[in-house]
Order: structure tokens, then sequence, then C-alpha cells
């Protein structure tokens, strides 16, 4: 029998468990300070094949100090146990293991850009909007429906359904809520599944959040590895920081350290200041910077009506290409009991135009049929000579055609 400990994962600490004690330790909630680490230990027995409670505290790893007052302290407490475990040597192998390991980090790996070992094809949750274990952020004004369309997403997830130009990897998705309740979301849910009939046995993974996620991540580690989530909508950035300074890097950096360690594909709802000039998550480009893709919501919603339409513009991706626009329409019921998810025309909503090439916006705009330079220009408000280059950019590509004296798309794209 080895007189060391077997020592294995629980989600983002470590699980100790010795043979010559019926004891076992987990540390977690571990947060790496300036000049300490601390970790909260639980110490239990396995007595009768039940785990009795000994011991639980915040511990500062790195202190001789700390270690020596809650060895001292574990001898009162258990000094006349049936089992008596050197609580130095438990104390001082927990937390040396702890601190080996965090500073050990990954394993050192040679990349030859094999594809046999990593395909070369992109990994997506949810294509073109989620990749497999990197963060999308997705942000816009309130009052677009982001929530709405984040449910939705994930729904398509669980049930492999596409839609909308929407292709979704089969997983299970997880709904980390910081904005409102279990009830609504219930309600949502309902609705969006009386509103397309194959979603009819989608589900969605639920857990309403308070704390940071760096300060749950823990519990929600062991949630995402219990029941293989692949997909986490992330609603929203604020209640996930904790209710941090969003302006300071710091918060960003603390945020994606954590997000990191999930290792899954995530959908994340931020927001922006209303009215701004420059659109940017929190107007902060630590946000924009550490995102792998961003996503920004444009729309509206007519007073009186019920339907929202929202646009969503590609502004940053570090891994691929920058994606053309995507707009969906939500139809809300008269009585409230369901809503409909159908694709939209994101020309028709303002502010998309913004940040759309020139090239896109002709090709759109020649799907409706042949036009003459003069009138291009006109329609898209730009100057001949600008759309004269675009065009001839274009026909070297094969994206249009000369038709006549005017311009057109192949018959293919107009399908």
């Amino acid at each position: 029998m080895t007189d060391d400990p077997v020592i294995s994962r629980k989600g983002a600490g470590w699980f100790f468990q010795w043979q010559k004690w019926p004891l076992n330790a987990k540390v977690d909630r571990i947060r790496e300070e300036k000049d300490s680490v601390k970790a909260e230990l639980t110490l239990k027995a396995r007595i009768e094949d039940q785990d009795v409670h000994l011991y639980q505290s915040v511990l500062n790893l790195t202190s001789q100090t700390a270690r020596r007052t809650a060895v001292k302290h574990l001898g009162e407490l258990h000094g006349e146990d049936s089992f008596r475990p050197d609580w130095t040597e438990v104390l001082e192998t927990v937390c040396l293991e702890v601190l080996r390991r965090l500073r050990m980090g990954e394993p050192l790996r040679i990349i030859r850009g094999d594809a046999e070992d990593y395909p070369l094809a992109l990994s997506w949750r949810l294509k073109p909007l989620v990749l497999d274990r990197h963060p999308t952020i997705l942000f816009g004004e309130g009052g677009l429906a982001k929530s709405w369309f984040a449910l939705w997403c994930g729904l398509l997830g669980t049930q492999g359904v596409s839609r909308c130009g929407l292709t979704p990897v089969t997983g299970n998705w997880l709904y980390l809520d910081w904005e409102t309740s279990e009830e609504e979301v219930n309600r949502r849910v309902a609705m969006l599944k009386n509103g397309e009939r194959s979603l009819a046995n989608a589900e969605i993974l639920y857990r309403r959040c308070a704390a940071s996620l760096a300060d749950e991540l823990d519990e929600i580690m062991d949630e995402i590895t219990g029941c293989s989530v692949q997909g986490i909508v992330i609603d929203s950035l604020l209640g996930a920081c904790g209710g941090g300074e969003l302006q300071k890097e710091a918060t960003p950096g603390a945020f994606f350290r954590a997000f990191r360690r999930l290792n899954v594909g995530g959908l994340i709802i931020g927001h922006t200041q209303k009215g701004s000039l420059e659109k940017t998550v929190f107007g902060s480009a630590f946000w924009q910077n550490q995102a792998r893709s961003v996503w920004e919501a444009v729309g509206f919603a007519e007073p009186g009506e019920r339907e929202i339409y929202i646009g969503l513009k590609h502004n940053k991706v570090n891994i691929g290409r920058k994606h053309t626009p995507l707009a969906f329409r939500f139809a809300f019921s008269d009585d409230d009991s369901s809503v409909v998810v159908s694709q939209a025309d994101y020309t028709e909503i303002p502010g998309m135009e913004k940040g759309v090439s020139l090239g896109k916006r002709i090709q759109d705009y020649l799907k409706a049929g042949t036009a003459s330079l003069g009138q291009i220009a006109e329609s898209l408000e730009s100057g001949k000579a600008t759309v004269a280059v675009t065009l001839s950019r274009l026909k070297k590509r094969g994206l249009v055609l000369q038709v006549g004296e005017g311009w057109g798309v192949p018959s293919h794209e107009t399908g």
C-alpha cells in the first residue's frame, strides 16, 4: 500500500484520497492573488462507507503560518478520533501538490501542422456563429431580443436543427443566467417550441447564477463534465463579471481565464453604451480584443407591433474569416403563447449597412434584378467611380456580370 494519496481532477480543483487513512480532501475555489494562492479545503473521513465531515476553511496554500494554524486546529478538533492522521503531512502534501500542479500548467506539445492530429477544417458548435471551445460575444443595445436569440440558438444546438442559415453540431447546451429567472426562461422555451415544430422535444440545461463566473467555476465545471455540455450561453457579461469594473483590463482578463477552463464553445451576451457613436462591447477594447469572435446586434421593434428584427454584423474574428451579415425576425403571437423565428433581409434593418462591404451590398442589391451603374450608385448612396471599381473587382471573381448596359448577378446567386 502506497503512503501517497491518489490525486484526481475535480472541477477546477483537485481531490485527494489516502489509502493509509480513511481520509479524503477536496481543494477548490482556487484564487491566485498577487503574493499568495488561496483555496477552499474540505476534509472528510470515510467511516462505514459514509463521508463524515471533518473540516472546511479557506487556506493560504503558500503560507507556512496558515498551515501550522490549520494543523493545530485539526489536532484540537480530532485528537480523540479513532484514527489519527498526521495532519502536518496531510496539509503539506495538499498545499505542495496543488501549488506544483498549478505552476506546471499544461504539458509541452510539438505542433507540426499535421492534419491527422488536428483537422484543418474549423470546428463549429453553431456555424457560423459559435466556434467549438472558443468564446463568441454577441453585443448590442438593450431591447433587441439578444437573450431570446441566444436561447433559441441553444435549443437548435440540443436538437441539431438547422434554421435560418445556422447549422449546429448536436450536443447539450447550458444556459447560465445572471439576468432573469428559471420561470421566465421556461416560458420562453415553451413559446419558442410552440412556434417551431422541429423543436418540439428540445430542452436546455439551466443554472441561475449570482456570483461571478470565476467564483462559480468549480460547480459549473462539474455540471459541464457530468452532463456532457458542449455549448453554453452566458447571459450576460455584466453579471458574469460579478459587478467588476468593466472598463479595466483586469476584469475581462479574469473572465476569459475562467471561460478558458470550461473548454466549451460559448455564446456570450454583452451590451454597449446606448447612443454611443463607436459600438464596442461595454465601450471597451479589452473585451473586443480577447474574444475570438464578436458579432454586433442591430435591430428594431416598431411601437405596438409584435415583431422584433435583429441583424448581426461580424465585427471581428481571430479564427477563420468574417462572415456575411445575418438577420432574423421574431414574431410573437397575440396571446404570447408562441414566437416564430424566421430569416430576414438585413438590408431592411436600419444601421446594418454600416460595416457591410460595398461589394456585398452591390451583390444583394442586384439579386432583385439588373441595374445600371448610375442606379446602383444612387441606391447605395456611393460614388459612381467607387461603384465602378468594385463592380470590376466582383466581375473578375465571377460574382457579377454585365447584362447589356447594366449589371446583374449569375443565375445561381439569385436562387
